[in-house]
Formats: C-alpha cells, structure tokens, sequence
C-alpha cells in the first residue's frame, strides 16, 4: 500500500506503473539539530529530544495524487491506497466534510478548497440525503477553473452516499444514478457508501415510518420499503453497488456506520469488497475490535466528526493536563518545523495549533478525516495536516491518549508508577529536587533491599536517591507524561 506520510520533497522522479500509481522513494529532511537555536526553548521540548533521534533520515513511500501538472517541490498530499477486488486507487487522506453545511455556502467554499493552492484539497465528502450533491460539482468546476491555468485541471475525489430510504437493490440503483447525474464531470472520480445499514428506532432523529411515508410514489414502487426488511435490504443495495462498480461508473465502494455483525456479514457475501468504512472518530478509540476487523481486511477508515465530539466544552481551564501534553507536542513540532525552513522565514514562522495536531495523529497513522468546517478551510487543508513533521510513536500514542480522555470528559492524571530498589543488601533514601533553588526535600521514602512503592509525580519532576550512608547518590527525572505509567529501578 502506498501510504503517504509526507515530507518536503527534495528532488524526486514520479514514476506510473500500470494502475496509474505513481511511486517514489523520498527521504524526509534531517531536522533534529544536536542544540536548539532558541535558548529560551521551555523545558517540555527537552522531554521530547529523546525520540526525535527516530525521525532522522527516515524513509517513506510517496504516492503522487491524481492530478495534472508540475509538482510543488515544498508541498505536501497524503495520500493512500484504496486496496479494491480489480485496481489499487489512489485517495486523498485529508478532504472537506459539506453534507451538513448550508446550501449558500458550498459552491464558494468547495471552490476555494479545490482552486487555491494553499489549500489543495482533492476529497470531498456529502450525501445524497444532504440533497447538495449538484452544489458540490458546482463548486469544484469552479476551483478547477481557479485552478487549471497553474498545473492543469485537478482530479477530484467525491464520497457520496445511499440513505437508508433507498435501500434494497433497485431503490439504491435509483439514488447512485442521481449521484452520478448531479455529480457528472470528467474530473470527479466518485466513492459510493451505503450511508447506514438501516434505519434505527434506538436513535431518536430517525424516523422511519414517518421518512417512508415522504417518499415519492416512484420510490416506494421501485422496491419494498426497507425499514420492513431490516436484515435483506442492504444486502441487495450492496449488490447493485457492486454492479455499478463492476460497470466502471463508480471509483470504489463502500459502507458508513456499519457494526462488527453488519460488516462481518458483508465481508462473507462480498464479490467486491468495500474499500471505504466511514465511521464515527468514536470507534478508532473504543471499538479495537471493529477497527482491527476493517484493517485486517484492507479496508480504509474515514473519521467523521473528529473535533465535533472533543470539542464540545474543551478547554485548557476544565482539561489543563490534556492541553499541557496536546500544546508541548504542537511546540515541539513547531520548532523541528521552524528549523527545516529556516531559510524560509514566512514559513518558519507557522505555530501548529492543537487541532492540527490531532489530525495529524489521525492521518500518519493511515487514518483518513473529512473535518466539517466553514471558517478553519486553510488550517484543516491537506497542505496545513501534511507539512506537520513526523511525529514518533511516543507522540502519536501522547495524542490519542489525549483525544481518548476528551471523548470521557476528563483530564489526564498524572503519571502514576514504581520506584524499585534493585540492590540487594542496601537500602536507598529518596528526595524531591526543587528545580528552581536545587535543595532536596526528604518526601519520606526510605526503600529497602528489592522493594517497591507506588509514586505520584508530574512531567520534569526530579528526585535524587542516596545510600545509607549517603556516599553515594542518584539523581534521576520522571520524564513520563500526564496519563502515563512509569517503573524506575535504582541502582546506585
């Protein structure tokens, strides 16, 4: 799979291979520098110098996105491979959300998303109950315009999808032809969901008798109605999908909101496996098992809803350790940011914000986000997500287990652990280190030979450790983060 986890490109030669993916090695740019330029650098970036040292001269496999045109040598598009029954197709990682955005405002704001080169977004994410698929092509004719006279016409990925009112196999043949219809242009490239395997009573918007009794006649003629066969009908949607497919008129296929039972069911009756799940940011951290279960079968994920179920009330003042690890991460990486373009002064000068951050975590790790955004277009943009440098897998777990503690509601603890006495015959005395005066203040733990105690500390907290007849002694810091665990051995 050509996963795109990108770098500034140095002097790279795409080449295509027979499935149209275009593959070239690249190197990211040695960015940890042995001294930090800036003296006043806070200590919370220290505690990070430690992994960097993984992210020097690393490799990684680039693939080129689908587009016309020279490439931009600082720019960065992750990308990855929809791995489908018959080709490899390539998706964008990053791409704008509009199926809940008002209608005035789509044509301007997709227009700007695909035309502006600050942007560059090539995935656009709606529905067909959303009723704006014709605003959507609108609005990308007009960025490839915008866009056209730079580096050709752009390609443009849409996800549309089948609501649960068109289930069953000739109701769904109905809704994908009005997508293909409202969204017809040589330039998009479109993805079919079935938005929901069906329509539920346990959610309280739906409203399934009532949403097929507002059906048109020609609908409800075309098929039963699917809320009556709530196991069968998207089975039949699933194989017109597959026709379609097969017929060359959609790019690849796939499925929303489905659970383990529903997508183990498709995965048994499949000819053409989905390549697209779409779910809530939600299963990514609660539901391991769903989400081994699409990885185990190719299938990529696209996160919805990421900010919308964090944000909520998330602020530095009721999570100020969340925001403590997510901001010490945005100002470490600003920093490896600002010294690969120190010959860039404009772009040296970006600060990544912890949104950003967030995302990135998502889509380094493979994991494809359709943010929902009508004032943060340039700052959620494929261009703001990829220019982040790599983060390591210390950072990446920091992050979700950040994110993880926002879904609950609750801030991080902070880090919990052992302190081991590994001599066999001599006991050890510990003190608490004030960082700002150097004096040592006993904390009252006196361990003996082997033992263990359990310890609450915080990020930099620094201690040192003395024999019994203080001859010898240990100074040592807990470099463990707010929600994590820790196990020091001592040996003097």
């Amino acid at each position: 799979a050509c996963f795109t986890f990108l770098a500034r490109l140095e002097s790279s030669r795409w080449q295509d291979d027979d499935k149209g993916c275009g593959v070239a090695t690249i190197s990211v740019l040695e960015f940890f520098a042995t001294t930090v330029r800036n003296l006043a650098m806070t200590m919370r970036l220290i505690r990070f110098a430690t992994t960097a040292s993984l992210l020097l001269a690393t490799n990684v496999i680039a693939q080129e996105p689908e587009d016309d045109g020279d490439w931009i040598d600082d720019f960065v598009f992750p990308t990855t491979t929809l791995v489908n029954t018959f080709e490899n197709i390539s998706l964008p990682l990053v791409g704008l959300g509009v199926g809940n955005m008002p209608h005035d405002a789509i044509v301007e704001r997709v227009q700007e998303a695909v035309g502006h080169d600050y942007n560059f977004y090539r995935l656009i994410d709606t529905a067909h109950a959303s009723n704006n698929e014709h605003l959507v092509r609108q609005g990308i004719e007009a960025g490839i315009k915008s866009a056209s006279g730079r580096r050709g016409e752009p390609i443009v990925h849409v996800v549309t999808k089948v609501w649960y009112t068109y289930l069953g196999y000739e109701r769904t043949k109905i809704s994908v032809q009005e997508s293909l219809d409202a969204l017809g242009h040589p330039n998009i490239k479109l993805h079919m969901l079935l938005h929901w395997p069906r329509c539920r009573d346990d959610i309280p918007w739906m409203n399934c008798e009532e949403e097929e009794e507002a059906m048109p006649a020609e609908i409800k003629q075309a098929g039963r109605a699917p809320h009556l066969d709530r196991t069968g009908a998207w089975k039949e949607s699933w194989k017109a999908l597959e026709e379609f497919y097969t017929d060359g008129k959609l790019e690849s296929i796939g499925v929303s909101n489905f659970e383990q039972e529903d997508l183990m069911q498709l995965f048994a009756i499949a000819k053409v496996k989905p390549a697209i799940y779409q779910g809530n940011s939600w299963i990514l951290f609660f539901q391991r098992d769903l989400h081994d279960l699409l990885i185990r079968n190719d299938v990529r994920f696209q996160a919805y809803n990421v900010m919308g179920e964090i944000s909520q009330d998330a602020t530095p003042e009721k999570f100020p350790n969340v925001f403590q690890v997510l901001a010490d991460i945005a100002e470490y990486l600003t920093a490896v940011h600002s010294e690969q373009h120190a010959d860039e002064p404009e772009e040296a000068s970006r600060e990544f914000t912890v949104p950003e951050i967030m995302f990135s975590s998502l889509v380094q790790t493979g994991v494809s986000i359709i943010p929902r955004t009508l004032h943060h277009l340039q700052e959620n943009s494929p261009v703001a997500i990829g220019s982040i440098p790599h983060m390591t897998d210390q950072m990446i777990a920091a992050v979700h287990n950040s994110m993880r503690a926002l879904f609950h509601k609750h801030d991080l603890e902070n880090p919990k652990g052992k302190f081991h006495n590994a001599h066999k015959t001599d006991s050890i005395d510990i003190y608490w280190v004030n960082e700002e005066t150097g004096e040592e203040q006993e904390i009252h733990l006196k361990l003996g030979p082997g033992e263990f105690v359990d310890q609450t500390s915080f990020p930099g907290h620094k201690f040192a450790a003395y024999s019994e007849n203080r001859k010898r002694r240990k100074e040592f810091e807990i470099e463990h983060n707010f929600g994590e665990t820790f196990e020091i051995h001592l040996e003097l």
